[in-house]
């Protein structure tokens, strides 16, 4: 009877995340079993099970235990159909680091246009993050917008990811009447407010953040009697040439609030402030990247690369007319950079037929906050240098045009077939797939959730695909045997027909042969 309790709870799948006492089990000792055994057993045995110990979900205990990560967090966002377990994830969200969670974005996001439960129990976090920071809602967009694309309409209704994709564009998450539900996505009423309320981490990781509505509240009304920020028309006469690159205010939000005398305020209060006049926060950027797009796409109409060439130079330097500005480069999170300006003589066009890429130096200032600290003046065209020589561009355009290196000449750097670095070059192959092994159920995870609703070639395969991935880590193979795989695979490699094929077409696309 004992070992059937403890199986009990070692396969207790249970979603339920409450801890409640089991229900005692009948001993033999007990009246209602009818068993005739002595009292003096019959009371040992029920002291030992009628007070059995509080019965605790195993899944809880994994979430609530050190062990338990983002990557975890996210197989169980998938996994999982029970809307109590999914609630509780979303507000675990809170928990973990902001680096942490932005490294899963795509797969989050991902499940958010795809499964509406989970769509459900991620939003309150999501909204949270977005007003929190502006880079953060830029990188939720551009997701949104990308992996939108694949999502099927023909219900005509409108999709959860769309919603917020749209909310985002508009800033409409911005305004407290979204938070309340009187917006394009009403499904979510309420529902920011009762995570964050029964979300006992929330305050912790937020930190500073509700210093900014308390302490400053004296300050906001001070800095708007003082009109250091603009008014609302004066905001929005700025905000509507937002886009336009002949205007010379294209990536210009119109928002003064944190010029001048307000950057000393920022200083004094650790830069907590909060810009409370009607300028666009994300607009700006997106009419930057937009911009820096929308000339590749204009060079694909040219035939021959000097075309391409003329017309780069001059589209830059019709933006460079509007730097610098409160932008910057989507590189990375949170950039602490202001864009000054893209030296438009030393752009380059890389060889390509489909997209026409091209490589141009940018230069920045940095900054402790894009968004709060004062965009740098305009500068003369000559009085900036970076810390490349402008003229090195035309090399790296070469270099990477050419960044693809046959085979034959990549064995002949490391020394020849047989040479010790041929050896060791083995050697670290060998070392890579042994190491990508242990993180073989972290890194499949990743790929499976990106499969959803995707309809990009890599993925039409259905379920097949993430087998084929599986096999690639050779789970079931010994070191010795894996040794022995990458042997084959380098020789199989190198003595190719189509490793053949493949650099003499790298030949003759560089010019080589």
């Amino acid at each position: 009877m004992e070992d059937a309790c403890i199986n009990d709870a070692r396969t207790d799948n249970s979603p339920d995340l409450q801890s409640t006492p089991s229900t005692p089990p009948l001993s033999e000792g007990d009246p209602a079993s009818g068993s005739d055994l002595d009292s003096s057993t019959s009371s040992s045995r029920r002291f030992i099970f009628s007070h059995p110990a509080p019965k605790q979900s195993w899944l809880l205990r994994l979430f609530e235990s050190k062990l338990f990560d983002m990557a975890m967090m996210v197989t169980y966002l998938y996994n999982s159909k029970e809307p109590g377990v999914q609630a509780y994830l979303g507000n675990k969200l809170f928990t973990f680091r902001d680096e942490e969670v932005d490294f899963y974005l795509p797969q989050l996001i991902v499940l958010y246009i795809h499964m509406k439960d989970v769509a459900q129990a991620v939003h309150p976090y999501i909204l949270f993050r977005c007003r929190k920071s502006v880079d953060f809602s830029l990188r939720c967009a551009w997701l949104l917008e990308s992996f939108c694309a694949d999502v099927n309409s023909s219900t005509g209704k409108l999709n959860q990811g769309v919603k917020l994709k749209n909310a985002i564009l508009t800033e409409e998450i911005f305004n407290s009447s979204f938070r309340r539900g009187r917006n394009s996505n009403a499904g979510y009423e309420g529902v920011e407010e009762s995570h964050r309320c029964h979300s006992p981490t929330v305050s912790s990781n937020a930190k500073g953040h509700a210093r900014a509505s308390s302490d400053l509240s004296g300050i906001h009304l001070h800095v708007v009697k003082g009109g250091i920020t603009r008014s609302t028309s004066q905001v929005s006469v700025t905000a509507a040439s937002i886009g336009d690159l002949h205007s010379g205010r294209a990536f210009d939000s119109g928002c003064r609030c944190h010029d001048s005398l307000q950057e000393v305020i920022n200083d004094l209060t650790a830069g907590r402030f909060v810009c409370h006049c009607d300028a666009p926060k994300l607009a700006p950027e997106f009419a930057f990247v937009k911009a820096l797009i929308h000339i590749g796409t204009m060079l694909q109409q040219l035939p021959t690369k000097e075309a391409k060439t003329q017309r780069l130079i001059s589209e830059l330097a019709k933006l460079n007319l509007n730097l610098p500005a409160r932008v910057s480069l989507p590189l990375r999170p949170e950039a602490t950079h202001h864009v000054v300006r893209i030296p438009h003589t030393s752009a380059a066009v890389l060889n390509s037929k489909d997209k026409v890429p091209y490589i141009i130096y940018v230069e920045v200032v940095e900054c402790d906050h894009v968004q709060t600290t004062s965009v740098p003046n305009k500068i003369l065209e000559n009085t900036l240098r970076q810390t490349r020589s402008e003229e090195n561009v035309s090399q790296m355009a070469t270099a990477a045009e050419t960044i693809t290196v046959p085979i034959r000449e990549l064995v002949e750097v490391m020394g020849g077939y047989g040479s010790d670095m041929f050896e060791y070059f083995k050697i670290l192959l060998l070392q890579g797939l042994i190491a990508a092994r242990k993180h073989m159920d972290s890194l499949v995870p990743i790929v499976e959730i990106m499969q959803t609703g995707s309809q990009l070639p890599c993925f039409n395969k259905g379920p097949s695909t993430i087998k084929s991935l599986r096999d690639r880590f050779h789970m079931n193979l010994t070191e010795e045997q894996l040794q022995l795989l990458v042997e084959n695979m380098v020789e199989g490699s190198i003595h190719s027909l189509t490793t053949k094929l493949y650099d003499n077409f790298q030949y003759l696309t560089n010019g080589i042969l």
